[in-house]
């Protein structure tokens, strides 16, 4: 059994910890956190380039596997395989993942060209989207 002493002490330590926790709640409220006073890398900008980034290489893999097996035409980079969309995938959507970061990186410094590594991607797939629209819908 506890004894009224034990009762005392214990009772002065808990209200000494909230008078002291109630002294410093509004110094720390006062503060402004660093995340609320940065604006944020990652955007409505950011994720429309990268969206359309990855929307363009897919694209681009699908009308370029279409136009390769129904023997229309062959792929003009010899770097990239065109066996199938098993490889092309990873290595395709890691190339974009890729750019992305890099125009992240790019931006979270300031740089006023962050987005120049995603327009180029975009750019260069939208090419080859554009060379496989042509036999889409020709016999």
């Amino acid at each position: 059994m506890r004894t009224k002493k034990q009762i005392l002490r214990n009772t002065f330590s808990l209200v000494s910890m909230l008078v002291g926790l109630l002294l410093l709640l509004p110094n720390l409220a006062a503060q402004t956190p660093s995340w609320e006073t940065k604006p944020r890398t990652a955007d409505q900008n950011f994720w429309l380039w990268t969206g359309v980034a990855v929307g363009l290489t897919v694209a681009d893999i699908e009308l370029t596997q279409h136009c390769i097996h129904s023997r229309r035409c062959q792929e003009g980079n010899p770097l990239i395989p065109t066996t199938s969309r098993a490889k092309l995938y990873p290595l395709q959507l890691g190339l974009t993942a890729a750019h992305s970061y890099l125009g992240y990186r790019l931006k979270k410094k300031g740089n006023k060209r962050w987005w120049l590594p995603q327009f180029s991607l975009s750019a260069s797939h939208g090419v080859g989207v554009a060379f496989g629209m042509r036999f889409v819908w020709t016999d």
